[in-house]
């Protein structure tokens, strides 16, 4: 093994006579040896990490491929399915429209369920049921009118 010198043979004038500078590369020189098996241990103990960290790689890289694997099938079955559940404006009588915007939607729900909820008394044309109120259950006839499937409320 060489020896490791703490000052480089090329290092700068230390503006020190050379017995000095001599004597302080004879006082810190330091004798450095391995054993070969701390040095197999060593190495082996390298190498073990590494490949630890190469099998971990792999399983990242293959459960981003899956993820991305699986965001493509979610995307193609819905693109498949076509649009979500909706109400067409013919398909449900006028009065569950709350907003007037020509759709029955989850929305229309919400506003009744507000109104129904202020101090203030929500509109008679927001009775849906006919029984003279716009209440909770007015709310409830037109949350599940918002979820309707092909003629079928959700249950």
């Amino acid at each position: 093994m060489a020896p490791i010198d703490a000052v480089p043979e090329e290092s700068p004038s230390l503006d020190a006579p050379a017995r000095f500078v001599q004597d302080l590369r004879t006082l810190y020189r330091a004798e450095v040896s391995v054993p070969q098996e701390v040095d197999g241990q060593v190495l082996c103990a390298a190498r073990g990490r590494v490949a630890s960290l190469r099998r971990r790689l792999v399983v990242i890289r293959w459960a981003a491929v899956a993820s991305a694997a699986a965001a493509v099938l979610v995307a193609a079955v819905l693109l498949r399915a076509g649009p979500g559940p909706s109400v067409s404006p013919g398909a449900v009588a006028a009065r569950e429209d709350v907003d007037r915007d020509g759709e029955v939607t989850i929305l229309d729900a919400f506003a009744l369920a507000r109104g129904v909820e202020s101090s203030a008394r929500p509109p008679a044309e927001w009775d849906v049921n006919g029984d003279g109120v716009a209440d909770r259950k007015d709310v409830d006839l037109v949350a599940m009118a918002a979820v309707r499937l092909e003629g079928r409320a959700v249950q």
